[in-house]
């Protein structure tokens, strides 16, 4: 979710910041919301609780590979440590059905990408914070690849057609340069959302043949978490979540396919990891994308908790198996703690 503020907010922003006004109303409004919340009154000024959402963390900018700065991450770490206390998801989603005062939060990471153990595992436990990485158990070591990420390769290694743009979906690919080819993979990923697996895999495959992109190697040994450092991550802190087999839309498959998606997953992560898996994330998570039946049956399955993709803090009243998340934006650390005092309010 990116913006832009406009000169005179991210002044107003940056004078709340390093005035320490920020801190004063920080510390009146979990006061504040305390009573509010012991008399169970004025539920519109209530708190709720915030789940921040990412999927990987970069070093580098590289639109192929979207990502969040890693050195925003250790400034968004960091001011969580110093003014917010942050929950595993579970005890968090305890102390939201319990109506308690929130000044707490929890993290989490979608898909398994293997920058969340070299790059997002060592500043979680520099701070020492706790986390979620819900995981795509198919796609786990690189053994199959999400099909974002065998696009997006396809896109940047293609050699380009000369003289002519490559039709597919309805779009024309553009690939006579770099940022060319970056507009087209976004506009690419977008359209390919609304069509089946199976479509999609047949276009990649053809798109790959046709472009001729054979090697995929790189991407199978690099792109993924391995069982052996989700592992230790569910050791110290960054505990797994269920996110499907084959990371597929739920809405938009049969009972019988949905059941094993969500199932096969807790199966398989309880089996590597030899504990109880509670949390669950909906891939993509946008409300179309979960019915009250893939709601019913990821309740059933034995999660106690479910994650969107929309955009808000979880009040006391919120449906636990669709609960929703927030996104931090914005390069300035101004923004980006006023945005979190924010996002407490839109309940």
């Amino acid at each position: 979710m990116a913006q832009v503020y406009p000169p005179l907010r991210n002044l107003a922003a940056r004078s709340l910041y390093l005035s320490g006004t920020l801190d004063l109303w920080r510390s009146a409004a979990t006061r504040l919301d305390a009573v509010i919340k012991r008399g169970r009154v004025a539920r519109r000024l209530q708190r709720g609780t915030l789940v921040f959402m990412f999927h990987r963390l970069v070093e580098e900018p590289n639109p192929f590979r979207p990502g969040y700065p890693v050195d925003q991450f250790e400034f968004f770490c960091r001011h969580l440590a110093e003014h917010y206390e942050v929950l595993p998801l579970c005890e968090l989603e305890r102390r939201r059905v319990a109506h308690t005062p929130s000044g707490a939060v929890g993290i989490s990471f979608d898909d398994g990408y293997a920058d969340n153990y070299e790059l997002a595992f060592p500043i979680l436990r520099k701070y020492n914070l706790p986390a979620t990485v819900f995981i795509t158990t198919g796609c786990m070591e690189g053994k199959r690849l999400l099909w974002t990420s065998r696009l997006s390769w396809v896109v940047e290694h293609a050699r380009a057609p000369e003289g002519r743009t490559v039709p597919v979906l309805g779009l024309e690919l553009d690939l006579s340069s770099r940022d060319a080819r970056a507009r087209s993979n976004a506009l690419l990923t977008e359209r390919m959302k609304d069509i089946t697996h199976v479509e999609r895999e047949q276009i990649i495959d053809h798109l790959a043949l046709e472009l001729g992109v054979e090697d995929f190697s790189e991407l199978h040994r690099t792109e993924m978490l391995t069982w052996e450092q989700l592992r230790e991550m569910d050791r110290n802190g960054f505990q797994a979540g269920g996110h499907t087999v084959h990371h597929t839309i739920l809405s938009r498959i049969s009972p019988g396919l949905l059941l094993r998606e969500v199932a096969e997953c807790k199966e398989e992560l309880e089996g590597y990891l030899d504990r109880r898996i509670e949390t669950f994330a909906y891939p993509n998570g946008d409300p179309n994308d979960f019915t009250d039946e893939v709601v019913e049956t990821v309740r059933r399955t034995g999660y106690r908790a479910a994650y969107t993709t929309v955009f808000g803090a979880n009040g006391a009243r919120q449906h636990p198996h669709q609960l929703r998340r927030v996104t931090v934006y914005g390069a300035d650390q101004a923004e980006i703690a006023l945005q979190i005092e924010r996002f407490f309010y839109m309940v």
